[in-house]
């Protein structure tokens, strides 16, 4: 059973290897393996722990490959999100038996806050984490502040599911960290890229984004078109706000 699962894992990996020198893949694979199976907090030395001496068939690396994984190999995170929605995301849609091209596909947006340490970290900053805590007291903790756009998955097999498959990725930078190179965006400015960049890479699918209060905006409302919707998402349903 465990040799199943690690095979299976393998293949749905090797289903983003394109996007990577073949190096750079195994190192993907690696760290890919060990955050799935770290129980503790995913820093690079706990993947390395988790991996222990071998994996997969392959040596472990030395820890400096990880960490320069991070800042120095060459991939993208846009081509990642290509494959993860052409090679992953709509296959399985396609299995789960919905109509194909035509439907639409249900993308959700939201922030979250990746805690960091040190005070160096690359375009790190003080961001509140609405997920902890409560209202009379926000957490406001040094973190990266990504936007995950998730593409809503509903098993027919259990119609009461919905399962939230993370396919686009944006890091949010504050204005003192952004240049000519990089110029600043909002949260909506990048949910409102995820909309086009979800168009551009299946043009034949209808769009239902979800999103909330905060994203309602003229930037994301602006890219919308005839096969896109924007709703908003209110407890203890949804409803939409504006087509």
């Amino acid at each position: 059973m465990h040799a199943d699962l690690i095979t299976s894992w393998t293949r749905i990996c090797q289903e983003l290897a394109l996007t990577f020198t073949r190096p750079t893949f195994v190192t993907f694979l690696h760290i890919a393996t060990g955050w799935v199976l770290c129980q503790s907090k995913p820093t690079v030395t706990s993947l390395i722990c988790t991996m222990g001496q071998s994996l997969l068939g392959h040596v472990v690396k030395h820890w400096t490959v990880y960490e320069r994984f991070f800042y120095r190999a060459t991939w993208s995170l846009q081509s990642e999100s290509q494959l993860l929605l052409t090679q992953v995301v709509i296959p399985l849609m396609d299995k789960e038996g919905l109509d194909g091209p035509g439907s639409p596909v249900e993308l959700t947006f939201n922030g979250t806050t990746c805690g960091r340490t040190g005070k160096h970290v690359a375009y790190a900053g003080y961001f509140k984490d609405a997920s902890v805590g409560n209202a009379a007291k926000a957490v406001v903790h040094w973190a990266h502040n990504w936007l995950i756009g998730c593409v809503v998955l509903r098993p027919y097999r259990w119609p009461h599911w919905a399962l939230a498959l993370p396919v686009m990725f944006a890091l949010y930078r504050k204005r003192v960290d952004c240049d000519k190179s990089h110029p600043f965006a909002s949260t909506q400015q990048l949910a409102a890229r995820m909309i086009q960049e979800t168009r551009r890479i299946i043009p034949d699918w209808g769009i239902r984004a979800y999103g909330d209060g905060q994203f309602a905006s003229r930037d994301v409302v602006a890219v919308l078109d005839d096969h896109s919707c924007v709703c908003g998402i209110t407890l203890p349903g949804i409803i939409r706000s504006s087509s």
